[in-house]
């Protein structure tokens, strides 16, 4: 039997059409119209600025204390740990601290993962150390293109693409990224002064056993100590002596931040000559605000050299690609690794990195990616900041 159209209902009825399966093609006006629309939507504008999602529903009064607590670990934490990167990158201490306050500040209003903290990182500070060698300031016109790229890549929607990759690769990553910090951190907990010809792991340990004859003891001393009491706050946690101190609690939380109240203590007290420290300092840094300027499309050095556009990108080649793609996956591991099995918006994480990259251009050469030992900071130290 030959079949009848789901609209006829009689052989009279008017509704019998040609061609009743057909569609109208929509007009190119209408289709603009239909995507601007959904553009310009409170909802797509929630999704793009999850700022506006958690803190409507923010609880002041159960959250802010956590948060505080928090905030100070991370940043007492962070702040030598972005001097440390600055000089690891051949820059000024202080373009360390003015990445990482701009690209948390980035990271705020567009990340969607409560404990990634945005910084400057190990494998940042390396990918850009001989570039910054050759042109130095002139790395922000890096940053700013990286930024851009990673963007481009939010915008077009190839978040999808992270789908794609094995949970072996983001955990052969996440070990890889980790041995790497810890290798890179031998060198200041012994004391040894000597830089090396680099920061990963071969150069690392091969710098320690190079120079084994410049160990000093109070160092080794004090970062053993430290290491042996935030182990020992974070092994209380499993316990129940926070039920019955309820003080205890909070001294975990702040465990990180006492540590390096405790080491700046000691440093200043012990330290009576400060052409002769006791322990190894981090030196001057630079006070006061950055100078906020757009990134140099050409640059001069200090010795005169000029580099005009094309040459700064031959000097800086392929790295424009490899920073985006590193930093990328760099943050989609330690979402991942912190999302307790939510989903991860990838194109949304993609765009607040970039945007992060964005901000920091202006004021520092030094591009920042998600930091694996600073998010496991704020994840450890109670924080209570919901995203939606």
């Amino acid at each position: 039997m030959q079949r009848v159209s789901c609209l006829v209902v009689n052989q009279s009825d008017e509704r019998i059409i040609a061609n009743d399966y057909s569609e109208a093609s929509p007009h190119l006006g209408q289709l603009i119209r239909r995507q601007a629309k959904h553009i310009c939507s409170y909802a797509m504008l929630k999704r793009r600025f999850p700022v506006l999602s958690w803190l409507p529903s923010y609880q002041w009064m159960t959250y802010l204390l956590y948060d505080t607590i928090a905030g100070i670990t991370v940043a007492l934490t962070a702040i030598p740990q972005s001097i440390a990167y600055g000089i690891l990158a051949n820059l000024q201490p202080e373009y360390g601290i003015y990445s990482n306050v701009m690209g948390c500040a980035g990271y705020a209003l567009f990340g969607s993962v409560k404990d990634v903290t945005i910084a400057p990182t190990s494998l940042t500070a390396i990918l850009v150390q001989g570039i910054v060698a050759e042109l130095h300031y002139g790395t922000a016109l890096l940053t700013f293109l990286s930024a851009m790229v990673t963007i481009m890549f939010g915008v077009l929607n190839l978040g999808i693409l992270v789908r794609f990759i094995s949970i072996p690769v983001v955990m052969g990553f996440t070990t890889a990224a980790c041995l790497t910090i810890g290798s890179a951190q031998v060198r200041p907990l012994l004391g040894i002064s000597s830089k090396g010809n680099g920061s990963d792991f071969v150069s690392s340990w091969s710098n320690v056993f190079t120079n084994m004859n410049q160990v000093r003891v109070q160092d080794s001393v004090l970062g053993v100590c430290s290491i042996l009491l935030l182990v020992f706050f974070r092994f209380t946690k499993d316990f129940n002596i926070t039920r019955s101190r309820p003080s205890f609690k909070y001294a975990r939380l702040l465990s990180n931040a006492v540590v390096v109240v405790i080491g700046t203590l000691l440093a200043y007290l012990l330290t009576s000559d400060i052409g002769n420290p006791a322990f190894l300092l981090t030196g001057p840094v630079k006070a006061g605000l950055p100078s906020f300027q757009a990134p140099p499309f050409s640059y001069t050095t200090e010795n005169g050299t000029e580099y005009s556009f094309s040459d700064m990108i031959g000097v800086m080649r392929t790295t424009i690609i490899t920073i985006p793609l590193v930093t990328t996956l760099e943050i989609m591991s330690v979402a991942k690794a912190f999302s307790m099995g939510k989903i991860i918006n990838a194109t949304q994480e993609m765009i607040a990195l970039g945007v992060s990259n964005l901000l920091v251009c202006f004021c520092s050469p030094l591009p920042v990616a998600a930091s694996f030992t600073r998010s496991a900071i704020n994840n450890s130290s109670g924080q209570r900041w919901l995203r939606l």
